[in-house]
This record gives structure tokens, sequence and C-alpha cells, in this order.
């Protein structure tokens, strides 16, 4: 017999205390038992099993060997360290056969030149993919808790932060030491980056090209951090960029929460966990509001302005239409409003991520249609004015309803945590066991996860509601101002405040007639409650 064997261990089992160590001791004293002299070791330590035999370094060496009739049979201490998926496994052994070499297991008893050796092989493989997905749930709940506590998990440390302790200990704080070559922190870039933008309504552009102008390092250049260009990685031109001023400003942490698992290749639930602030949610608010007009209506890449910019939505994907023009016969141009999907496939429709079909709108159409029923606002404004003041007055009433149930979650949440300082109080005195300790924190975690979501979903409406009041009032105010002044022009900018204020949201459903022609239907909603069919 020639035989080789096969030990691997990946990282998840290396941090469940299991090693190459282990399996070997336990195969050099299966040899001695067998009377079995190897031909060759073959050790792939921390290596995933999910990887193909033929994609891991001794695994490779291992076929190689196996192709040249150097070794006839393979041993492994389970059939788990060939892969952990069935398919793999399976596909592994069957590969392996038809060149004539055997796998057997040390602590397995299956024969595979029978049909119940491999039913048996079938079933094992099965475990073998079970405990690898127990293993990963396994991990995930422990990180998982450890970011609920706060612990620092690894990964690309936020601009203005730093990472203090080690291990268990390591967490979050704000970075307040000066940068090389400059008095000031991180921390105080980034204070001034969301008061650039809030404050003096600067663009992302604006502070990229101020930063620039100072001399101050971006992250990439603080971690020495590189690029891929072709096949080379190499260093950045240590620039701030646009992108990268939208991301601190749209960053939850530097508000005070921090989102846990959102970078996340695979599916897992994002952790939200409190850090220490930098700014206060105040002034992040503000930023985000900034950014956000910033975004509705930027002229940078205009050619035309487009009235209804950013307010039209496709009832099929759920993408914006965006203003666009073509020229036509005479040398003008024909406006339409096109689904944002229907030019860019974002996989958004149907079951294969198709472009959305739906059918572009007649832009200088709508624009008229829309505005014509505003203008009816102004000549008559005692309607509108009447039905804002009794929507606001609902308003008041969904305002005192959600702050009640917000108090009543705050009060569940603050249970919660008595509750769990009850449990490990219990732990410490010897009245429950380690396990009983770890099953009710998790439930009470999990509960406690429920209530936040809860909570935040009331938070996040109750500040919908107040968003609604103040763009009320503010149409409110701006009705009465253009009332006044209604024999005067107004200018493009009045327009667009005016729309947005008044118009809540413009729907584009498209159709198909019995003769499969496509027709749209388009609601226009007013904040008031009126509504416009077209």
């Amino acid at each position: 017999m020639k035989a080789a064997m096969y030990l691997r261990v990946s990282t998840e089992e290396q941090r469940e205390r299991q090693s190459i160590a282990t399996q070997r001791t336990f195969a050099e004293s299966y040899c001695k038992t067998h009377d079995i002299i190897p031909y060759g070791w073959y050790e792939d330590d921390g290596v995933s099993g999910t990887i193909p035999l033929e994609q891991r370094l001794e695994g490779a060496r291992l076929l190689a060997d196996a192709r040249a009739s150097k070794i006839d049979t393979i041993f492994v201490y389970k059939i788990d360290r060939l892969g952990r998926d069935s398919l793999l496994i399976l596909n592994t052994v069957n590969a392996l056969e038809s060149i004539a070499v055997q796998v057997k297991s040390m602590t397995e008893p299956f024969d595979t030149s029978n049909p119940p050796g491999r039913f048996l092989l079938t079933i094992l493989s099965g475990v073998a993919g079970l405990e690898r997905d127990t293993i990963i749930q396994r991990s995930m709940e422990g990180s998982n808790r450890l970011a609920r506590q706060g612990v620092w998990l690894g990964g690309i440390v936020p601009y203005g932060y730093q990472v203090k302790g080690k291990d268990r200990d390591s967490h979050l704080v704000i970075s307040e030491q000066s940068i090389p070559g400059f008095t000031i922190s991180e921390a105080d870039i980034v204070l001034q980056i969301y008061l650039m933008t809030a404050e003096e309504r600067k663009s992302c552009f604006e502070i990229a090209t101020y930063l620039n102008a100072l001399g101050v390092p971006p992250a990439y250049t603080r971690d020495a951090r590189t690029i891929l260009k072709g096949k080379h990685k190499t260093a950045t031109m240590g620039l701030w960029r646009p992108g990268s001023i939208r991301s601190i400003i749209v960053n939850t942490t530097y508000k005070g929460i921090h989102q846990y698992g959102k970078r996340s290749k695979k599916q897992r639930e994002v952790i939200e966990r409190e850090v220490p602030a930098i700014v206060s949610v105040e002034l992040w608010e503000r930023a985000q509001e900034v950014l956000h007009e910033h975004m509705l209506f930027s002229p940078r890449n205009a050619k035309r302005a487009y009235l209804l910019h950013g307010l039209i939505k496709c009832a099929l994907c759920g993408l914006t239409y965006v203003g666009t023009a073509y020229p036509i016969y005479n040398g003008g141009v024909c406006l339409y409003y096109v689904c944002n999907g229907k030019q860019q496939a974002r996989r958004l429709y149907g079951p294969h991520g198709k472009k959305c079909p739906s059918k572009a709108v007649n832009g200088e159409l709508l624009e008229a249609a829309i505005w014509q029923d505003i203008e009816q606002f102004l000549l008559k404004p005692g309607e509108v004015l009447d039905r804002l003041a009794a929507q606001m007055h609902e308003r008041a009433g969904e305002v005192e309803q959600l702050g009640e149930e917000i108090a009543h979650l705050q009060q569940r949440q603050q249970a919660m945590k008595e509750e769990q300082d009850r449990v490990i109080t219990l732990f410490r005195r010897g009245r429950i066991d380690e396990a009983t300790l770890d099953r009710q924190l998790d439930q009470i975690q999990q509960d406690e996860g429920s209530i936040l979501k809860q909570l935040e979903q009331a938070q996040e409406l109750l500040k919908s509601v107040h968003n609604v009041e103040a763009g009320m009032r503010s149409a409110e105010e701006l009705l009465h101002t253009l009332h006044q002044r209604l024999e005067e022009p107004l200018t493009w900018e009045l327009k667009r405040q005016l729309i947005e204020r008044l118009v809540e949201r413009i729907t584009v459903q498209t159709v198909e007639d019995e003769k499969r022609k496509k027709e749209t239907r388009i609601t226009v909603i007013y904040r008031f409650g009126a509504s416009l069919a077209l």
C-alpha cells in the first residue's frame, strides 16, 4: 500500500482549539497500530474546507502525486478534511477513484466499493456540511455578542477614531492626537467637514478642495493603504475625493452609532452599537439635509434645469425618473423623464435583473400640468391653507401618540437592561450555571434587539412626521408670500422651491393595453391631500 496522510484545519477550527498537531498525533498512532508506512504527509493548516482540494497548496501536491501513481490510498482523520460541502466531498472522492486512488477515514468506517458504503459516505458528507454551518453560526453569534458589547472586531477604523485596548477589551475612541505636521486632530477635521456642510452649505467637491489645499492627509495615507492598478498594488495620491467626504457625512458613526456588519459580504444582522460621538445628532441631521438638497438639484453636470428632478418614482422598479432631452428635426429638443432602471440595468426588475420596461414620460406636458395646478393654488390659496391647517392638526395627534409609544419602548429597553443585570448577578452568586447564563443573555439580547428595532422605526416615523410638519409650514408661508406677488414673474428657483414644498410624490405606472401597447398612468400626490391623475 502506497499511503498518504492528508491533514487539514481551518481558521474557524483553530479558534475552536483544533490543530494540525492533534490530527498528526492521532495519524501517527494509527499508522503504528496498522503497520502503515506513509509515502508522505500533506498538511493544509488554516485552509477553509469550502476551497476545492486542487486549489489548496498541499491538496494540489497530493493530487499531483496521486496522478503520478505515487500513492494509491489517502487517509484522512475524518471525511470532512476533504471538504465542508457534500457535493465537494463526493466529487473529490469520485475524481480520486477514477485514477484508482482510495479514500479512507481513520475514524469513520465506510467502504466505497459497495452501495451501503457509498450511502454512508453521502450521509457523512452531509454531516460535514452541517458541522461547518454550525461552526459558522456559532462564530457569528459569538461575534455578534461581542459587537453588541462594543468590542472592536477588526476592519477599517473610521477616520477620526482609533482603537484602544486589545482583543475583547478593544473599542473605538475619538482620536485626539494631532496629525503629524499639524496642530489639529482627525476628529477636528471631521467636525470641520460637518460644519462646512451644515453651516456653510459647502459641497463635497468644495470641502475636498479645501482639505487638499491645506495638505491634510486622508485615511488612505494614514493607514498606508494601497489600491490595485492592473496586477500591482500602488499607493494612492493622498488626496481627498468628493466621494470620501460624502462617505464621512453619511456615516452614522460620527453621531455615535456604529453599524457592525454593514460591509459584510455575507448575509448577517447589522448591529448598531454606541460609540463616542464626534458631532451632535442635530449637526449630523442638518448635514444630511444639505447633502440631500445638493443631490436633488445639482447643476454641475446638468445642461438643462429639470423642474421635477428627483421627485418622480417608477412603480415597477422603485427607482427615480431622471430628466433627459432628445434632439428633434427642427433643431430643438424634446424633454422627457426616463426611469433610471431603464437607462442602467441595476438588476432590480424581474427574476433575471433586466432593465426596467417602464415607458418614458413627456416632461414638458407633465411639468405644465403640475404647474397649472400649483398656479391655481396660488390664485386661490384659501382651500389649500385650510387643508394644510387640518393636516397639521392631525399630525399633532400623531406626534403625541408616537411620543407615548417611544416612551413605552424606552421603558421596556431599560427593563431589559435591568433583567440582564439580575441574570448576571444570579450567575455570580452561583444560582445559575454558565450555559443557563448564555441562554438567558442570548434571549435578552434578542428581545432587546427587537425593541431597539421598534424604537428606531418609531423614532424614524416621528422624524418623518416632524419633517412633513416643517414642510407644511414652509409651504404655508410660501403660498402666503407668493400670493401677494402674483403679478411679478417667478424665477425657476422659486418654482422649484414651491414644487418641493407642495408635491409629496409623483408615481409613474407603466401598463400594457390589449394590443400590448405601453401607456403611463401618472399620479401626483400633494402634501395637503389633493391628487392629480394623468
